[in-house]
């Protein structure tokens, strides 16, 4: 295998030809022989440029010498080996600038492979530890140690390097922002490396939230807050236990959230590797309600359930349906004031009555019909205390359709749970995060009003969608888990706009979604999937035969088009069709008065007689002008002062004709029209036989056709004049006719 490149030496660029079969040694080699170098093992090659930008300024090693293509730019420059042992063997010497080199090289992935090779790590180790490091030293240094760790080319770092690196971070006035960020990223590697199990401890022991949250708020660094967040979530993740509580308590303080909702996402950008820090972040603050979600109480005879009952003439005067009050806080039923904020130590209000309530099902995935977790009770109680008016009708109408407010509610805790991740770790593909979890300002917690919302949503969208019996219950989960998704992912700052979002959401909205997310999921299916591709070239001939068959028959019936020049007024016309052979043109003057031929016998010519069949901007009447709409145009060519020059009426009536003259010449060209009627014949097919999979169920024949009825009743036709119809005497009525028998 070969591949043609240029290399660039010195000023001067040639063409090379690079040996794949060959090692990158005999082919450096080969390149200083063909330019009278001498000495080729003191030399190596660069990328310059390739073709997707990738590699550019890296060295040319064993491992990406296969990814060289043709077109690829090379330099020719020292040896890597060479560069490494002059930086470590003169660094007193040239010191800032030896440093600079190792700063440029640090991120080049055959450097640092080959320094920890050649055991020079232990020299940037050594540095490290030392105190007096700084500037552009520091910066080399924590940039090889971070690359060293992602490529795990070491099993452990010397634990002072780690205190080193924390002191630097809280010491941050005296470095630099790119030197801190450097130093949160190699933090971060260990954390999430297997093993530095002593180095991890260090980490999470000395170092606490309140020693980086602050890096957040530097603007216009992007991607020191990025190293900030993801150093946060590692720590969290590193943790189990009591640490990680301390740590999640920690995070979901007011303070910490503001810091990140006013200088990260109130200015967030399409930034999808902050997005799933922020998610990450977020889940953790969700998982306060674990404990919650996962302790029982029963809803049989439970006192503690008495503060959630109404009263007859509450429950008579809640049955007419209400919109969302934002600020609907009954005070005759409520015991308090809206609290200023949350105490991070008690995660739910069962837990004043906490003897009341236990672990009765480990499972949070299953639960008995009498009973709901701590986490509902807690999220009715702030739903009845702070939107009343909703509450009363939420209750009212969950017992009138059977599954009563217990079960509708514990269903609702248990859909939004899932929807966000409560009790779950953060996934690799998690990218949804919601600014209202992070935005302090609002004292009420999101989850308990998340959840108000959507027992309010539960009933505006039962309905929509008149969905009334309890058959229908689950389906109209399935409609409520898409608009809360739905507005969520529009991400609401405040409470008002999170409502306002659940409004627009409707069934129809859903409904609309719902085919659109199955038409890409099938234009997907039918573009990518390797079966469908092999069932369109299995259906492709038999559809182009009936392309095929429908060109022709056009072009045999023929049609009428423009003798150009055009001129203003009536435009003399001539007729073309294909002879019911298909080997003959025939074409003659049009005689609109009559709808015939002028002339008795029309022109003809043979199909093997055309020479060449132009379109466009090619066609003669195009070139001189007599024409302004080149879509339209085509032209057959018989001879060099002998052609015959169509203006279709439309594009595509020109399209037609065009694919139709082309198949009968063989050309391989086709039109946009053609391309498509293709595509949608061969979607239609294999859509056909794809339905079997959607449960679907194809007959193998035919449907029978039902016989024509035996009597068929006409309508009798009426003559257009209606002959006249001598009447009969007219009869006596009744009681003249009985005067007259009596009077006889």
């Amino acid at each position: 295998m070969e591949a043609r490149v240029g290399i660039e030496i010195d000023d001067t660029n040639i063409l090379f030809k690079i040996n794949k079969q060959k090692s990158l040694v005999d082919n450096v080699r080969a390149i200083c022989i063909e330019n009278n170098l001498v000495s080729s093992e003191a030399y190596g090659l660069k990328f310059s440029y390739t073709l997707d930008h990738s590699n550019e300024g890296y060295y040319v090693t064993d491992d990406n010498f296969q990814n060289i293509q043709n077109g690829f730019t090379l330099k020719l420059v020292e040896s890597l080996d060479s560069v490494i042992d002059r930086i470590f063997n003169t660094i007193d010497q040239n010191r800032l600038q030896n440093f600079k080199e190792l700063l440029t090289s640090s991120t080049d992935p055959g450097f640092v492979k080959l320094l920890v090779k050649k055991n020079r790590e232990t020299d940037i180790f050594e540095w490290l530890t030392s105190d007096s490091i700084h500037g552009t030293e520091l910066s080399a240094c924590l940039l090889i140690l971070l690359h060293i760790l992602k490529k795990q080319l070491v099993k452990e770092v010397p634990s002072g390097i780690i205190k080193n690196i924390i002191k630097l971070i809280k010491n941050s006035l005296h470095t630099s922002a790119n030197q801190t960020q450097y130093a949160l990223a190699v933090l971060c590697q260990i954390l999430y490396l297997r093993g530095h199990e002593v180095n991890k401890q260090t980490i999470v022991t000395e170092l606490e939230i309140k020693d980086i949250i602050s890096f957040i708020e530097i603007q216009g660094q992007v991607n020191l807050q990025l190293n900030t967040m993801m150093l946060i979530n590692a720590m969290v993740k590193s943790v189990k236990g009591d640490k990680r509580n301390y740590l999640v308590k920690d995070l979901n303080r007011s303070r910490n959230r503001e810091c990140i909702f006013t200088n990260i996402i109130k200015n967030m950008k399409k930034d999808s590797a902050m997005a799933h820090e922020l998610y990450a972040y977020q889940t953790y603050i969700m998982s306060l309600y674990s404990s919650s979600l996962n302790s029982y109480i029963t809803t049989e005879d439970n006192p503690l359930l008495e503060e959630l009952e109404l009263s007859e003439d509450r429950m008579n005067r809640s049955s007419a349906y209400v919109d969302f009050d934002e600020i609907c806080r009954n005070r005759s039923n409520s015991t308090g004031t809206i609290i200023e904020d949350i105490d991070n130590s008690r995660i739910s209000f069962a837990s004043i009555e906490s003897e009341k309530s236990g672990d009765s099902k480990k499972n949070s995935n299953y639960v008995q019909d009498s009973q709901i977790c701590a986490l509902t009770y807690e999220a009715l109680y702030h739903y009845k205390k702070y939107h009343f008016k909703n509450f009363c009708q939420s209750r009212l109408e969950e017992n009138t359709y059977e599954p009563g407010i217990y079960y509708s509610s514990e269903k609702v805790t248990r859909l939004l749970a899932n929807i966000l991740h409560i009790g779950m770790e953060p996934t690799k593909q998690g990218r949804s995060y919601h600014p209202l979890v992070f935005n302090a300002s609002l004292k009420l917690p999101f989850f308990l009003e998340l959840f108000s919302r959507t027992m309010w949503l539960l009933s505006k969208t039962r309905r929509e969608m008149r969905a009334w019996t309890f058959d229908d219950y689950m389906k109209i989960f399935l409609v409520l888990e898409k608009q809360i998704k739905m507005a969520l992912d529009r991400k609401p700052l405040d409470y008002t706009s999170l409502t306002k979002e659940l409004m627009t959401v409707t069934y129809e909205e859903i409904d609309k979604q719902w085919q659109n997310e199955k038409q890409e999921e099938w234009k997907k299916i039918y573009q990518t999937n390797p079966n469908v591709q092999t069932l369109k070239k299995l259906f492709s001939p038999d559809n182009e035969k009936l392309i095929y068959e429908n060109r022709m028959k056009t072009l045999q019936d023929g049609g009428l088009f423009p003798k150009l020049p055009e001129k203003k007024g009536k435009q003399s016309q001539f007729f073309c069709r294909l002879s019911d052979n298909r080997r003959t043109i025939l074409w003659g003057d049009w005689d609109d008065l009559n709808n015939e031929l002028k002339d008795e016998e029309p022109r003809k010519c043979n199909i093997a007689d055309i020479k060449y069949f132009v379109i466009a901007k090619a066609c003669p009447h195009v070139k001189d002008q007599s024409v302004k709409d080149y879509s339209r145009a085509f032209s057959i060519i018989l001879d060099q002062d002998l052609y015959i020059n169509f203006l279709a009426a439309d594009a595509k009536t020109a399209n037609i004709w065009i694919d139709g003259f082309n198949l009968l010449l063989g050309n391989r060209y086709r039109s946009i029209d053609y391309n498509k009627e293709l595509d949608t014949l061969l979607e239609m097919d294999c859509a056909l036989h794809l339905l079997e999979l959607q449960n679907v169920p194809l007959p193998n024949s035919k449907p029978l056709v039902p016989p024509l009825p035996t009597y068929i009743r006409s309508k009798p036709t009426i003559p257009p004049k209606s002959p006249k119809v001598k009447l009969r005497k007219p009869l006596m009525p009744v009681k003249m006719l009985k005067t007259n028998r009596e009077n006889s």
